[in-house]
C-alpha cells in the first residue's frame, strides 16, 4: 500500500545532487576540471550547494513536524 504522503522526486533528487556535490568539496576534487572551460560553471555549483541542500533540508524537516502536528492534533513548535 502507498504512503499517503507526496513524494516531490524533483527535490529528493536536487538535494541527493546536492549532497553528491558536497562530498566533492570536501574531497576536494577541483583538478578533474582544472585547466577546462568547465572550472568557472563547477566553483559556481560548487558555491550554491550547500545552501540549495541546507535550504532543501529545512523544507522537508517542516514539512514532516506539520505532519505529525497534524496526526496528534496540537502543535509541537511555534
Amino acid at each position: 500500500m502507498k504512503s499517503q504522503q507526496k513524494i516531490i522526486g524533483g527535490l529528493d533528487l536536487l538535494k541527493f545532487l546536492m549532497a553528491l556535490i558536497i562530498v566533492n568539496i570536501h574531497a576536494n576534487l577541483k583538478d578533474v576540471v582544472s585547466g577546462t572551460v568547465f572550472l568557472n560553471l563547477w566553483e559556481y555549483v560548487n558555491s550554491l550547494a550547500v545552501p540549495v541542500f541546507f535550504v532543501l533540508s529545512s523544507y522537508f524537516l517542516f514539512k514532516k513536524i506539520r505532519e505529525v502536528e497534524r496526526r496528534a492534533g496540537f502543535k509541537l513548535i511555534f
